[in-house]
């Protein structure tokens, strides 16, 4: 009886592990992680922690500055760039792998980019308010993940009226920079509009 208990309870978990969406990208991914960011640009990545069995079924939706960026699941990062300036990062829930629809608004993040930095921002399955976190801490992340899925903007979600559903910005190779690293500020109380 134990015995059959712990086969069901492993196919159970493994049929659990088979429901993790993977992210899904429409935003251009850069050619190089290596190098640093067109000039002009700012990189940007999401990066949604794994977390075992815990909100493994559910997604997010990215956008920046109203722009679909991509879809992330658990245990997954998104990737881009875009013109420095003002970011706002826009984070909506899905129930299950995300659709041609919008699910529901989450959280805001407003984000001042400056031109070759890169920027690593971490949420996971318990709160999903995102953090900062240093250059080394995201190194690991996107050592482990997997890159995320390109699909073409046909494929994107359909973004509400007064949004745009243009890309972010493309992606272009440019030479190594040294020093373009950059973390920006921790983050002030979750649940709110955030201003880095």
């Amino acid at each position: 009886m134990m015995a059959k208990r712990a086969i069901l309870v492993i196919l159970l978990l493994g049929l659990c592990a088979g429901c993790v969406p993977l992210a899904t990208q429409y935003a251009p991914f850069p050619e190089s992680r290596d190098q640093a960011p067109v000039p002009g640009m700012a990189r940007l990545y999401m990066i949604r922690g794994y977390i075992f069995y815990l909100g493994s079924g559910g997604g997010n939706q990215i956008l920046d500055n109203g722009r679909m960026v991509g879809d992330l699941g658990n245990g997954t990062y998104l990737c881009w760039e875009r013109p420095a300036g003002e970011a706002v990062i826009d984070l909506y829930g899905c129930f299950g792998p995300c659709g041609k629809q919008l699910g529901s608004p989450m959280v805001k993040v407003e984000l001042a980019v400056e031109s070759g930095m890169t920027y690593y921002l971490y949420m996971d399955a318990i709160s999903y308010q995102p953090k900062s976190i240093p250059h080394a801490e995201a190194q690991k992340y996107l050592a482990e993940y997997p890159k995320p899925q390109m699909k073409s903007w046909s494929d994107a979600p359909q973004v509400k009226a007064g949004r745009s559903a243009e890309p972010a910005a493309p992606a272009a190779s440019a030479p190594a920079a040294p020093g373009a690293s950059s973390q920006p500020p921790s983050m002030p109380e979750p649940g709110k509009s955030v201003s880095y």
